[in-house]
């Protein structure tokens, strides 16, 4: 694995890791003060919350791992975690009980935007590498 793959999955890896501790989002609580989650409970208990980008964290998991083998296969599960990262910004409600009620979120906190950035910065990384694989393969293909 060359030199700057390592720093990007290092830095994504990192910026991953720092969302953790930090408030993810607010959600409106029935006139009262906002509630807010933050990223380590919103790991480990954000399957059971019935949202779809809870999954961004089971495609870049395997990305990062993927990294050494190609470009291709980090790429496209980078791919499908930004997506489904996206995805919780614009469905606006989460469930914040065990009886299922809904809330709307009315602030996206910094832990969010992290936990997003540490997969785009990686897409990007592997984009901008497959892009470029492509290209030479294609050079090289012509000088043939």
């Amino acid at each position: 694995m060359n030199k700057h793959r390592t720093i990007v999955l290092i830095a994504s890896v990192i910026i991953f890791g720092l969302s953790l501790p930090m408030e993810t989002f607010l959600v409106a609580n029935q006139g009262e003060s906002d509630g807010w989650s933050g990223g380590f409970v919103n790991l480990i208990l954000g399957l059971f919350g019935g949202n779809i980008s809870w999954f961004a964290n089971l495609a870049i998991i395997p990305a990062w791992i993927l990294t050494k083998k190609n470009s291709f296969y980090p790429l496209l599960l980078s791919f499908i975690a930004v997506l489904l990262a996206l995805s919780f910004y614009f469905n606006g409600s989460v469930m914040v009980n065990e009886a299922g009620q809904m809330a709307n979120v009315t602030n996206y906190l910094i832990g969010y935007w992290m936990w997003l950035m540490s997969m785009i910065v990686y897409f990007v990384y592997h984009l901008i590498i497959y892009v470029l694989e492509k290209r030479n393969e294609k050079a090289a293909h012509n000088v043939l």
